[in-house]
């Protein structure tokens, strides 16, 4: 319509804009949808780990279930791990969410620790400081790294660096990544909320 010879200026001008406009908001809606997508996707918040997935309602599309804690072995690492006394609903709510945590643990991405940073009090983490995580989470986790028989590689200098991030910043290393020596110290309950308080830098 707009290359016809028949059709006058004023009608070319009106649908070059109408054309222009609907290539602006097909920008716009793709642009949108890709934002939403990639920043802000539907989820559905359950507070309980253990909650059964059929219970979650409709409509989750897509269910990625993160928590791979086995509940045999919690309470197993209950048992063997938690102190008599520290054997209560507070305490092993606590345990709980750590052991969690520290199953789907990966470098640089230590949101995991974001509840035990805004939501237990500090003096909670120093009386459970005592557990020993790498020794809670080394049966199961494939992430373990010390485990008998794997390399080490020294000359990696990724693996360096990020050392000497968490060593800068929290004075203490996460020996599940890194064998554990007397040069650093290994990280602790109190010092997770640290992790995750420089996760971004």
């Amino acid at each position: 319509m707009i290359f016809n010879k028949s059709t006058k200026g004023f009608e070319r001008s009106l649908f070059l804009g109408a054309f222009i406009l609907a290539i602006f908001l097909l920008a716009v809606i793709t642009f949108n949808i890709y934002y939403i997508y990639r920043y802000e996707p539907l989820s559905t918040c359950i507070s309980d780990l253990a909650y059964p997935v059929y219970k979650i309602p409709f409509p989750e599309i897509a269910i990625c279930n993160r928590n791979r804690l086995n509940w045999q072995r919690y309470n197993e690492a209950k048992i063997k791990f938690l102190k008599r006394e520290h054997r209560t609903p507070v305490y092993e709510d606590l345990f709980k969410e750590v052991v969690n945590a520290y199953d789907t643990l990966r470098f640089g991405r230590f949101n995991n620790f974001e509840n035990l940073y805004h939501n237990h009090a500090p003096h909670l983490l120093k009386q459970l400081n005592y557990v020993n995580l790498t020794q809670v989470d080394e049966r199961d986790s494939v992430y373990f790294k010390s485990l008998a028989g794997r390399d080490y590689m020294y000359e990696n200098c990724q693996s360096q660096c990020e050392q000497e991030y968490l060593v800068k910043f929290c004075n203490c290393t996460v020996d599940m990544f890194f064998p554990p020596g007397q040069r650093y110290r290994a990280c602790r309950l109190t010092d997770l909320p640290c992790l995750y308080h420089h996760n971004g830098r």
